[in-house]
């Protein structure tokens, strides 16, 4: 038997071998090793059949990946991917696999981020990131972009920080945790319209996500849609930050590349600060 750690889940199975398309006898990699699951743990509000893995390595002693298998068996050209992620817009997400469509799927160009070594994951050197014009405190970090992630997490460090200008710059009640697991406070809708925006800097390009991407106004509070992380060393993107950017992973040549997404509701001003 074999186990594997998704995050806070995990799951136990058997390897084996299958044929795996992902559409009804198209895109199909042959004789694919995949792991037959028969118990799980942590993954009860999993909506799908199953975890489809796109590491830019292999983590486990599966000896290829499922982007290796499409390319070998002739079913795509390049080993890429990407994901247009609509969440609150009634518009369908879409899953890209042998390349990406900046024409149909992003407003303006791409910006590409090398990975970090020993590029084994997804990791992104990020300097900076900012709640308005307040720079948090953020020790050495890595960031990870992971569409598998509900909400942006950050560093228990970065996030207290954030937490106590809410309350002290912008006079929300002191901060709490709720029931849910998320951190906020009590506010008023005028608390929560002068939230100002969340900058992320990763290599020297910026990449804005606005209130309504982190946060939440509900019965008098202001709740995070932002976890700490538990771990200072990382943060990751979750899926709310791709409402803005179109994201494209680069297998071959180990860079992640960010454009804003046709979804984006950013104004000219903030995605000025992406473009520049």
């Amino acid at each position: 038997m074999m186990a594997t750690g998704y995050g806070s889940g995990a799951v136990f199975g058997y390897a084996g071998t299958d044929q795996v398309c992902l559409m009804p006898g198209q895109v199909c990699a042959k004789d694919h090793r995949i792991a037959a699951v028969v118990a799980e743990t942590g993954l009860d509000t999993l909506v799908g059949d199953g975890i489809l893995g796109l590491g830019p390595d292999t983590l486990t002693d599966m000896p290829k990946l499922f982007i290796d298998t499409l390319k070998e068996s002739g079913a795509i050209d390049q080993r890429q991917f990407s994901f247009l992620i609509g969440l609150d817009h009634n518009l369908p997400s879409k899953f890209m696999v042998g390349g990406y469509d900046l024409a149909k799927y992003a407003k303006g160009p791409i910006k590409w981020h090398d990975t970090l070594e020993p590029k084994k994951t997804w990791y992104l050197d990020w300097t900076a990131v900012k709640f308005g014009d307040a720079t948090l405190d953020l020790d050495k970090t890595v960031m990870l972009p992971d569409t598998g992630t509900s909400f942006i997490s950050l560093p228990e460090k970065t996030m207290n920080n954030l937490l106590s200008i809410m309350h002290e710059q912008y006079g929300t009640g002191k901060p709490k945790l709720y029931p849910v697991g998320l951190w906020g406070a009590s506010c008023t809708v005028q608390q929560f319209d002068a939230m100002p925006d969340l900058t992320f800097t990763i290599d020297d390009t910026a990449y804005v996500i606005s209130k309504h991407q982190y946060m939440i106004n509900r019965n008098g509070h202001c709740v995070l849609q932002i976890a700490p992380t538990g771990d200072n060393g990382k943060a990751y993107l979750g899926i709310n930050f791709f409402e803005n950017y179109y994201g494209v992973f680069d297998m071959d040549n180990k860079r992640v590349g960010f454009a804003e997404s046709v979804y984006s509701d950013l104004s000219e001003h903030q995605s000025a600060a992406h473009t520049n």
